[in-house]
């Protein structure tokens, strides 16, 4: 199933964390981010993050990343790699609000990142906005028409919105940008035989032989 490749990722982040995203539908459309923060909808980045305590686990490992990300923010906080890469640090530890905050400050210095709409795509579909997480693919697609993986997500979030055709134009813009992804004619198979397209769906399964 489509939800089983997010349940891994859900269980890494506490439930708290939830509740942070309402701030966001809005702000990630189209308000710039000095207006979010004006608004309140999202804070400055001028404080950082309160990290909870690492686990005992990996925590020379964990420390070590995190010194070396705060190192190069404080070095250059304008610097939207960096943003980003504590974005998914601190997204792994459950600081969401935090990251969403790296994220929206890293699509503004660099609106265009690609990374960081991927990543948010990513945050957004631990939380089921589907809507949110499809326009951030779409700014992946528009920054580079050619990625495979992002046409792959897209299908995803048609699959769960019963939208079968798109699906199938996903994989199809998939295919076509990466014509050996097994996986993807096997998918695209799957799905013709939801819309009962058996003659199509027999003509993707003989690639995989």
């Amino acid at each position: 199933m489509i939800y089983n490749s997010w349940k891994s990722i859900i269980n890494e982040i506490s439930e708290e964390s939830s509740g942070n995203f309402k701030y966001f539908r809005k702000t990630y459309r189209s308000v710039h981010y000095k207006q979010a923060v004006a608004s309140g909808h999202l804070r400055a980045t001028s404080a950082p993050p309160r990290y909870p305590p690492i686990s005992r686990r990996n925590s020379f490992h964990e420390a070590e990343e995190r010194r070396l990300i705060e190192d190069e923010i404080n070095r250059d906080p304008r610097d939207a790699f960096y943003l980003t890469r504590r974005e998914a640090l601190l997204r792994k530890r459950g600081l969401v609000h935090d990251a969403l905050n790296d994220l929206s400050l890293a699509i503004y210095i660099e609106p265009s990142f690609m990374d960081a709409y991927w990543q948010r795509e990513l945050t957004y579909m631990i939380f089921e906005h589907y809507d949110e997480a499809l326009d951030s693919l779409n700014m992946c697609i528009k920054l580079n028409k050619t990625h495979a993986g992002a046409y792959k997500l897209r299908v995803d979030i048609y699959s769960i919105k019963n939208d079968l055709a798109l699906a199938i134009a996903n994989y199809s813009q998939a295919i076509h940008y990466n014509p050996t992804d097994h996986e993807a004619y096997y998918q695209r198979a799957q799905t013709y035989e939801r819309r009962n397209e058996i003659l199509s769906a027999m003509d993707d399964y003989v690639q995989l032989d």
